[in-house]
């Protein structure tokens, strides 16, 4: 399965808790997949994907909000692969007139409804958060690791693809755009900064996956230019480095950066972006003794072996 399908899979069977949440996460899918159409002097609100993960997270998202006890319809593509199409119609009124007032629209009692996403009142980390998860849910692509690293939003405007660069930019990801065939594609190729989106919207197994895939082609692209000397030496620092990453994403996962002394947090965060370096490489980037620096990655571990 691609990397990608499984990101998003990953990301459609997380929790529904909190309303606050679950509005952002729509707000996004309605700009992505979905389409408002009058009729009848009423608004129906079509959602449409080939992705049959996002099409339930989709109808659950409005369970969860507004117990709505819809279906959702199953169609076929007339082409070669013969994917399917899966749509959700909300053909309720007093739904589909709620459901628009909390995704940001106004203006209901006209033909045209006014998008006042746009606007510049502040939104919570909290909503920005879970929107980026929606719009990567609805429109967004990442590339196998093991490949290139390069993620991506296709979207249909570009107000969208402006707001998407600077939410994005506000948790320290640099985004760049291009117009293509009338669409707007935001791009990211940074890996560390891909690793930080990842971190963001709140995936565990496919962060941990990019990360160890990372490392190993980090190490497979050194191993050219290494003396078998070298290369033994490697082993015993890859070795090494896999427990250290496998502790910290556990010591991560489990308080969360803001809860880890800064010290460690350092080191920690060090370690991540530099797989193959050795204790002594890491301590002269640090400017402490190798012996301090193995102190420390020994408090991580006895954080994560208590977990």
């Amino acid at each position: 399965m691609a990397f990608s399908t499984e990101l998003k899979n990953e990301l459609s069977r997380r929790e529904i808790v909190e309303k606050d949440s679950a509005i952002s996460e729509l707000s996004a899918f309605i700009r992505t997949n979905g389409t408002i159409v009058f009729s009848n002097f009423a608004f129906i609100i079509r959602f449409e994907t080939t992705n049959n993960s996002i099409i339930r997270r989709i109808f659950k998202l409005f369970k969860f909000l507004y117990s709505y006890d819809g279906k959702i319809i199953v169609s076929k593509i007339s082409n070669l692969r013969k994917n399917n199409v899966y749509k959700i119609v909300i053909e309720d009124e007093e739904i589909s007139k709620k459901f628009l007032e909390d995704t940001f629209f106004s203006d209901l009692d006209s033909l045209f409804p006014k998008d006042n996403l746009y606007e510049d009142s502040a939104k919570s980390r909290n909503f920005i958060k879970n929107f980026l998860c929606g719009i990567f849910l609805g429109a967004g692509s990442i590339a196998n690791p093991d490949r290139s690293y390069h993620l991506e939003f296709t979207l249909n405007s570009n107000e969208l693809a402006k707001l998407v660069i600077k939410y994005l930019k506000l948790f320290g990801i640099k985004a760049k755009s291009l117009e293509k065939k009338g669409q707007y594609i935001v791009y990211v190729k940074d890996s560390t900064m891909i690793s930080d989106f990842l971190s963001l919207i709140g995936t565990v197994n496919s962060l941990f996956k990019f990360e160890e895939t990372k490392m190993i082609k980090e190490i497979k692209n050194n191993t050219n230019r290494l003396t078998n000397c070298e290369t033994a030496n490697l082993d015993k620092t890859l070795n090494t480095s896999f427990i250290q990453i496998d502790a910290i994403n556990k010591v991560y996962k489990r308080y969360g950066k803001k809860n880890i002394d800064k010290n460690l947090l350092e080191l920690c965060e060090l370690r991540l972006k530099n797989p193959s370096y050795s204790l002594k490489e890491l301590a002269e980037i640090l400017k402490i003794s190798k012996s301090g620096v193995n102190h420390r990655f020994k408090k991580i571990i006895d954080m994560a072996n208590k977990i």
